[in-house]
């Protein structure tokens, strides 16, 4: 008995594909040129066009893309409030990001063991943070943290009158601007 020889398969050539096409067929924008959102994307947004001389290179951006630039651009809270929940935002961040065990759960069985850290962390961030949490009540704080962190806009007067009171007490403002509605 010996070895056969099985007839081999042709080998299938494939075709290159065509080099600067996407998926939909359309050439990519040129290099040097901004990506533009679409007109269904531009009608559920606040968009900045970009201005000057480099305006093909700059991108188009939406100023209400989280809950916070919706409610300054509703006209909801002023630019003093806006900046001290951006301001927010970041600080909050910093500190999450130096205590990565307030982050997630950990089960007992979980397989691995995270590493020991015997530091404190930034003394500076959590400082920073521990300061902003002294200038609000805790309802105020929790409805900060929802409003920057989860993208809930309150949805009743008390509240939002709560969450703003809180966002001046951060921008050191002492009472509302004129020209922010008062009332939801």
């Amino acid at each position: 008995m010996g070895k056969g020889s099985k007839a081999k398969k042709p080998r299938v050539k494939f075709k290159p594909r065509e080099l600067g096409k996407q998926a939909t067929g359309q050439p990519p924008p040129p290099k040097g040129t901004a990506e533009r959102p679409t007109d269904e994307r531009k009608a559920r947004g606040v968009w900045i066009e970009p201005q000057g001389a480099m305006r093909a290179s700059q991108p188009t951006v939406d100023v209400a893309n989280d809950a916070v630039g919706r409610m300054y651009e509703r006209k909801l809270i002023g630019k003093a409030e806006e900046q001290a929940a951006r301001r927010f935002q970041e600080i909050r961040a910093a500190y999450l990001a130096e205590m990565p065990d307030i982050a997630q759960f950990k089960s007992c069985i979980a397989g691995s063991v995270p590493g020991y850290d015997d530091g404190d962390g930034n003394p500076a961030i959590l400082a920073a943070y521990r300061k902003i949490e002294a200038m609000m009540t805790p309802h105020q704080r929790s409805l900060v943290i929802a409003l920057c962190d989860g993208g809930h806009i309150p949805s009743t007067v008390r509240a939002y009158q709560s969450l703003r009171g809180g966002l001046m007490a951060m921008a050191g403002v002492d009472r509302p601007r004129k020209n922010v509605v008062t009332a939801m």
